[in-house]
């Protein structure tokens, strides 16, 4: 299995021509000259010039007159790698691999790790088809795509026959409470990692002590990125788990990182690297994910030479392809970026493999990719469902019920960390759990827009052995002070989640979502106002990425519109499937 799956295609000539082409021998296909070269090993930066055929780098400052098939001159600016993303749930983005390009690759993410085990437990018996239609022509894509075989709440059949598959490059993380458990599918799924040397995505339970963290390590864990405290992340770098810093985790979050743990308290950077792990094309597009991190990171204080060490070297040296990717030095794969400046991360250039892939911010390739296959009818028996049968789920005993009021549990955003001082459990994107009081109308918790506190309520679109599934909880920090969002893609099966101030506009976007196979929707004052499809394994968009992006552009702005607060308000909305059933089983 090659992780990196150019690989597979190198031949004894292509050595021999980039050897010749290293030594001036025969002209090279690509030079990059005038430019300022970030070598990552030293911490340092010099004059020179990038020389590239078969679209790996032969060399970088030539003591000989270079020639090349085709010249671009970096007219004086930065020259460093591109980006690698070493964990993103990119099943869970709303469009398609295709368009996913579009958010990637002109904010210089070259290389993308990434986990669908929501497309596959989703799929059931048609869990192995599903995944390669998703990733069947990956190598048609301007950015550098690695599959993980599904291997949470997944068969371990169908997790062995796509570790089979040529298109796959690992295995994803396994679910941490059967790890923990010994669980013995768990167990045997990184057996089989470790005998066919397969790399083996994975993370460690939350609040897990030493010696649990150790239990991990032991099973293949080679990252982690469920740890938000000093403490937490020391045990793990102890125990050579190093951690992925978030892009969900919010700024305050990502701050506390650098300037706490790193800054502060002196936990070495190169045990630190960038990850989006849940990401929407809204934010892909509009500003970028790594790139961000990266800048601000170095706001933060960290040097602008370590910061980019934690998207490039350091990510690739954990994946164990450092020899490939992740530096501009000779042998590794062209893959770099050009920059006017080492403080706002906007790349002027992109080449992947040595092919400028996008400029200025454009996107110069794009590919054709029939995912056809994903397209599913809606499954679904909630039609006929009245608004009664759904919201009893916020139900209240009498007796707990005093001047109108019972106490809460509420998951807090805690963007700007208020709540921490008084929480009851933290979560590792750093919100938190609490409890307040909140009013009771007709027998039923509600919303209580004075504390900016919202009722959320996840069912399931299926009666399962004559039951529907239902997990409520309540949220604090979406700030927005009417209307309710409702949406199918979440990590949870064929569900759909639901937010919002009002129980009747709760009801029609469950009803509006629960129209397509999967779907984005947001009523107020008893009009739908927003409805977004997701036709395919209903999760994805069929549009182009920008115009996925104008679209879930305009629920952002509907949320600003009504108070809303939440900068990335679909990352959030995400977890609360999780945070559901955490407080439902609390």
């Amino acid at each position: 299995m090659h992780m990196i799956p150019e690989e597979r295609y190198t031949t004894a000539a292509m050595i021999k021509d980039q050897i010749d082409a290293a030594v001036g021998r025969i002209p090279a296909d690509l030079l990059v000259s005038n430019v300022k070269i970030l070598d990552v090993f030293t911490e340092t930066f010099f004059l020179g010039a990038v020389l590239v055929k078969h679209g790996k780098i032969v060399n970088i400052d030539p003591g000989f007159e270079p020639k090349a098939a085709k010249t671009y001159d970096g007219k004086g600016k930065y020259l460093i790698p591109c980006f690698i993303d070493p964990c993103t749930h990119i099943d869970c983005s709303l469009v398609t691999p295709q368009e996913l390009a579009e958010g990637y690759v002109p904010w210089g993410t070259t290389t993308v790790v990434a986990e669908v085990n929501d497309l596959g437990a989703s799929q059931g018996e048609q869990c192995v088809e599903a995944v390669k239609a998703y990733f069947g022509d990956r190598d048609k894509l301007p950015y550098r795509l690695l599959g993980l075989a599904p291997a949470k709440y997944i068969r371990k059949e169908d997790t062995y026959e796509l570790l089979k598959w040529e298109h796959i490059s690992g295995q994803g993380e396994n679910a941490g409470p059967t790890t923990l458990a010994a669980d013995p599918d768990s167990i045997e799924k990184a057996l089989n990692t470790r005998n066919q040397h397969i790399f083996m995505n994975g993370d460690v339970e939350p609040f897990s002590n030493p010696d649990e963290i150790g239990a991990f390590a032991v099973c293949g864990s080679v990252n982690d990125h469920e740890a938000w405290t000093y403490d937490a992340v020391f045990q793990r770098h102890r125990r050579g788990i190093p951690t992925q810093i978030l892009y969900q985790q919010g700024d305050v979050q990502i701050r506390y990182m650098i300037e706490e743990l790193i800054l502060n308290r002196k936990l070495p950077s190169e045990n630190f690297m960038f990850a989006g792990d849940n990401t929407y094309i809204d934010d892909m597009v509009n500003t970028g994910i790594l790139n961000v991190m990266v800048s601000k990171a170095v706001e933060y204080g960290l040097s602008p030479v370590k910061a980019i060490k934690m998207a490039t070297l350091n990510t690739a040296k954990n994946l164990g392809i450092d020899q490939l990717i992740g530096s501009i030095a000779p042998g590794r794969y062209a893959d770099f970026m050009l920059l006017d400046d080492l403080v706002h991360f906007e790349p002027t250039a992109v080449f992947k493999g040595g092919e400028l892939v996008a400029e200025n911010g454009v996107l110069l390739q794009k590919p054709q990719i029939d995912y056809s296959f994903l397209r599913q009818p809606r499954r679904s028996d909630m039609d006929g469902v009245a608004i009664d049968e759904l919201l009893t789920a916020f139900s209240v005993n009498t007796p707990d019920v005093q001047n109108g009021t019972c106490l809460a549990d509420v998951i807090s955003l805690n963007l700007d960390g208020s709540d921490s001082a008084h929480a009851v459990r933290t979560f590792p994107d750093g919100s938190c759990l609490i409890r307040t009081r909140l009013p009771v109308v007709d027998g039923r918790v509600q919303s209580d827009t004075t504390q900016g506190i919202h009722k959320v309520l996840l069912v399931g679109r299926e009666m399962m052995k004559g039951h529907r599934r239902m997990a409520t909880c309540f949220v604090k920090g979406y700030g927005f002070n009417s209307g309710a969002m409702a949406m199918t893609n979440i990590p949870c099966g064929n569900c759909i989640l639901v937010m919002g101030v009002d129980e009747q506009d709760m009801y029609a976007a469950i009803m509006e979502a629960n129209r397509y196979p999967g779907g984005i929707a947001f009523a107020d004052g008893g009009k739908l106002l927003f409805s977004f499809e997701l036709p395919l394994a209903g999760m994805m968009s069929e549009l182009d990425g920008r115009t996925a992006t104008k679209e879930i552009n305009k629920l952002n702005d509907l949320l600003s519109a009504r108070g809303g607060t939440a900068k990335q308000p679909l990352v959030h909305f995400w977890t609360l499937a999780f945070a559901c059933q955490d407080v439902q089983d609390a």
